[in-house]
Formats: structure tokens, sequence, C-alpha cells
């Protein structure tokens, strides 16, 4: 969970600026700003994780990995200084980060042995499965976060839910294709 901290971290932010730009206590260009070097310093720590991760010869956290993206190409908006592009990128900024985690879960489900559950084992028909589910559950994050947020305008409902749902079904999946116990509840 160590490697999910930088996330928890940039949506906690993201709440504060928000409702500081809400109240009209800053320009706008210091929100671009503030943002801008927000991404670079989480595109960093996310870096970081993903060295360690690479030190301790693990399988590469494919969360951390779409999180990357995400705030690598929030990084490259900020620092190309691209007006279009920052504003296709701020209008749909809930949508952004699903869809980097579904670039990466194609990529590493077609192309990876261990798949977009990144996990090694000798089943690659459970791994595919999983790593499709996994996938599929990312769409349906993403057309939520697209769509709740005509009817809610709260960033956890819209944002933070979702991602935080296909971070323990990552979770959860990856323990049983492991063979390790998972907490069930039984009906």
């Amino acid at each position: 969970m160590y490697d999910f901290f930088w996330l928890i971290l940039f949506l906690i932010y993201a709440a504060y600026m928000i409702d500081f730009f809400k109240q009209g206590r800053y320009p706008d260009s210091f929100a671009i700003a503030a943002f801008g070097k927000f991404f670079i310093v989480g595109t960093i720590i996310s870096f970081l994780s993903i060295i360690v991760q690479i030190y301790k010869k693990m399988v590469i956290d494919r969360i951390v990995l779409g999180m990357n993206l995400f705030l690598l190409v929030g990084s490259l908006v900020f620092l190309g200084n691209n007006s279009t592009i920052a504003q296709y990128y701020d209008t749909y900024i809930r949508i952004v980060p699903f869809f980097c985690f579904f670039v990466v879960g194609l990529i590493t489900t077609f192309y990876t042995p261990s798949g977009f559950i990144g996990v090694s084992s000798d089943d690659k028909k459970a791994i595919r499965r999983a790593s499709l589910k996994l996938l599929a559950l990312v769409i349906v994050g993403g057309l939520w976060s697209l769509l709740i947020k005509n009817y809610f305008n709260d960033w956890f409902l819209y944002v933070a839910m979702p991602l935080l749902i296909i971070r323990w079904m990552y979770e959860r999946w990856g323990k049983q294709l492991r063979g390790e116990k998972v907490f069930q509840i039984k009906w």
C-alpha cells in the first residue's frame, strides 16, 4: 500500500486546491502552476516507487504504472505549455486516469506473461481471465466517472471511489491467483 500513498496524497491535494479555487482565493494562473508542479512531483514519486519495485525484483504494480502514465501526461502538458491540450486535460480530468489504466491494461494483458493483474503464475488462462475482468472494471469505472458527474458533484463519488474499488479488486484477484488467503463474506 506504500506505493498507493502518492495517489491518495494527490487526491487530497486536488480536492483542497479545488476548494480554494471555488472560493476565489487564487487567480487561474496560480491553479495551472500549482497543478503543473504537483504533476511533476507526482511523476517523480511514482518513478521512485517503480524503481523500488524493480530493485526488489517485484512485478511492477500495474495500477502504479497507470497512475504514472497519468501523471507523466499531466507533467508533459504542463511543461509543453499547450493551452489546447491543457484545456482538454482539465475538462476530462476525471476520465484521463481511467484511460491511462486502460492503455496499461491493454498492453500488459496481451503482451506480458503476468497480465494486467501483475501475477507470475503457471495458469496463464486464469491470469488472462483476471486481467480481462480488471480491464472491464477499469472501463466501468471510467464510464461511471464520466456519467455520474452529471448527477453528483462530489469528487469522491466520481474519481476516488472507482479508483479505490479498482485497487481493491486488483489486490484481491492478485492474492487469489497467488494462492493467498482472501477475506470472504459468506452469505
